[in-house]
């Protein structure tokens, strides 16, 4: 439960032991580089011509990944089989790893050449089928005639035109040009289709007719009619299906290559944050400068390091300067760190705070199982998360947040166990403490608001030593400390009135009016002017509204803990009523009724419930906790190395 102490590294060496340097550094896993100053005669080497070939060839990397899900998308539908996992790989491979599938890229790369080739086949394949499809649609409108379309032409004496008119122009040209042409108009929904036989001394005013109806002149001229035209191209459409299928089917092949892949694209990852390195370090003709942070416990083994790979090269290290702000690294149990990722999605801690992952966890583990208070519940969640663990044994603090939810589920156990929740039911049928009586329900809002004096006590506490520790120490004793007396004061005289005992009670008392003292002189300390004293204490007082306010916010336990029961059990009103609804000599048939119900409430009820307490449990640590006394204005510590995208480098 600490913040670890991170040092200042400057390294000089020569240019040409740049690259090993750097490849040590990575293996160590433990240093982030910064920008150097710029010196006298140095200068940043950009590498544009490598950063532009690690880039061009993530990019090619990216496109075989990102097309070959495509393809998996497509027969998914059909074939369950086939997948493809574009997740982080749960494995560590070491450098070696990366560097050995790098020696392979010839090959990597003329595959990922063959996956453009099939692509680009299938683009072609694809403008094919809408030309197609749109001269399919065209022709379709031709469908009744019976004639070729190289069959439409002129005779000696006589003019024949075919065509698409409106529906409605078409009947009015008929009605009134029957008497000079011969007319057959085929209706239809959108167009219809005419055909206009008449002699070549009414073909000039036909024409002029039919222009004023819109008439629009087939342009085809095949030597087949439109019904053996439309067949030959639903034949060429069901081709350009039959070639996308086997390129599908090609592409798929190449599936086996997804992990090298993978590994590769971390490679040249790596290779952009190498030059990413490199640009930051102030370079001469023959030697560069590099800065970093490293923890100051890994300093001789960085320095061993360094001297195994360069014999010219120098190392010096310091500390942090008063304007500087080094990473944060924060070194917990295993209990502590499991509430990590709820911490940093607040903000992670500055090296001048005080780390607050173990009293995060402490207080998610009792709030979780608080607000879920099924036990039936918990054996699930901490079965499945924990399982899960196990055996999918996740890599480089991964399944930290699986770790969280599983010891939600140990809560959840314990307090079901108390409140008597067991999946809707009450077992024993009287528990320790039943929240669905008047008297049970009033002592579980009573411990609600208990464990939400205990948080804001903490964090009051936490951040009366922090002031202590930046020299703020009558602030930090009067100011802060004041709550935590007050809190413990009324905790007590709520322990009295329980046990009857009165010396508890009075002490109680004492204790929280000392705390209110305490808090009325801290509104004054700091201020020479009598009436600033008397409004900076009345200020304190009317502030302690605020305070309880926020200790009120914690009724939200109280709130998701009964609903949490009460929906369990009006499920299995529901499939009660079911099963009474048949007589007990067929009483089966209700329950095989009933079951589904069962499932499918008591799933939802977990689903439900089961976000809304992560959700209101997270608020609770980032409002009414940290509030106290956390900021989270530092960075997290970013080693070089650390950042990959579909694996975990083993360092």
């Amino acid at each position: 439960m600490a913040i670890v102490e991170m040092s200042k590294m400057s390294l000089v060496a020569h240019n040409s032991e740049r690259g090993k340097l750097l490849r040590a550094l990575i293996k160590t896993g433990c240093v982030e580089t910064v920008k150097t100053l710029e010196l006298e005669d140095t200068v940043y080497r950009a590498e544009n011509e490598r950063r532009e070939q690690a880039d061009s060839k993530l990019l090619k990397i990216s496109f075989a990944l990102s097309f070959l899900k495509e393809m998996v998308n497509e027969v998914k539908r059909t074939d369950k089989k086939v997948s493809i996992n574009l997740k982080k790989e749960n494995e560590l491979i070491n450098l070696e790893g990366y560097e050995d599938t790098a020696k392979e890229e010839y090959e990597l790369f003329n595959t990922i050449n063959a996956l453009e080739g099939i692509n680009s086949s299938l683009v072609d394949l694809k403008s094919r089928r809408q030309r197609l499809f749109a001269q399919k649609e065209q022709i379709e409108v031709y469908a009744p005639l019976e004639l070729k379309f190289s069959d439409i032409k002129d005779t000696a004496n006589t003019v024949m035109l075919a065509g698409t008119l409106p529906p409605q122009k078409a009947e009015q040209f008929e009605i009134d040009r029957s008497q000079d042409a011969l007319i057959k108009i085929y209706a239809g929904d959108k167009l219809s289709l005419a055909v206009v036989i008449c002699h070549k001394e009414q073909a000039e005013a036909i024409r002029s007719a039919l222009a004023t109806a819109d008439f629009v002149k087939c342009p085809f001229t095949f030597d087949m009619t439109p019904a053996q035209k439309l067949a030959e191209l639903d034949g060429e459409l069901q081709g350009t299906e039959s070639q996308r299928t086997v390129l599908v089917k090609q592409a798929l092949e190449y599936l086996k290559y997804v992990r090298d892949f993978k590994i590769l694209y971390d490679f040249y990852y790596l290779e952009q944050k190498k030059i990413d390195v490199i640009s930051q370090c102030s370079s001469s003709k023959k030697a560069f400068v590099l800065e970093a942070w490293i923890p100051t416990d890994r300093k001789k083994e960085i320095e061993e390091t360094i001297r195994q790979k360069s014999e010219y090269a120098e190392a010096v290290f310091r500390a942090p300067y008063e304007n500087e702000v080094p990473p944060t690294l924060t070194r917990n149990n295993a209990f502590g760190d499991t509430a990590s990722d709820v911490t940093n999605m607040f903000g992670t801690p500055s090296h001048k705070e005080i780390d607050p992952n173990f009293f995060v966890a402490v207080f998610f583990f009792i709030i979780f199982g608080f607000m879920f208070s099924d036990a039936g519940y918990g054996i699930i969640l901490a079965v499945s998360c924990f399982a899960y663990y196990f055996i999918k044994k996740p890599v480089k603090k991964s399944g930290r947040m699986i770790l969280l939810f599983g010891l939600g589920g140990v809560s959840t156990v314990i307090w079901g166990a108390i409140f008597g929740g067991w999946f809707g039911m009450t077992f024993p049928k009287e528990p320790l403490i039943n929240p669905l009586d008047s008297t049970g329900s009033l002592i579980m809002f009573g411990m609600a608001l208990g464990i939400g004096a205990l948080q804001m006590a903490t964090g009051f506490a936490i951040n009366g030593i922090n002031k202590i520790r930046s020299k703020q120490v009558l602030d930090g004793i009067f100011g802060q400390f004041s709550w935590v007396a007050i809190f413990a004061g009324l905790g007590l005289v709520a322990a009295g009135m329980l046990s009857g005992i009165k010396g508890i009670n009075t002490a109680g008392v004492i204790i929280a009016l000392t705390g209110a003292a305490m808090l009325i002189v801290s509104g004054a300390i700091g201020k020479k002017n009598p009436i600033k004293m008397v409004g900076g204490a009345l200020g304190k007082v009317y502030g302690s509204i605020n305070v309880i306010s926020d200790l009120l916010s914690y009724s939200r336990l109280f709130g998701l803990g009964l609903t949490t029961g009460v929906i369990g059990f009006v499920v299995n009103q529901f499939a009660t009523v079911i099963v009474g609804f048949f007589p007990v000599s067929i009483s089966f048939l209700g329950w095989i009724m009933a079951v589904p119900v069962l499932l499918i409430g008591h799933l939802f009820n977990f689903g439900i419930n089961l976000l809304g307490v992560y959700v209101h449990n997270s608020r609770l640590q980032y409002i009414e906790f940290f509030g106290r006394f956390y900021e989270g204005t530092g960075h997290i510590f970013t080693p070089l190395g650390s950042q990959t995208k579909y694996t975990y480098l083993d360092n």
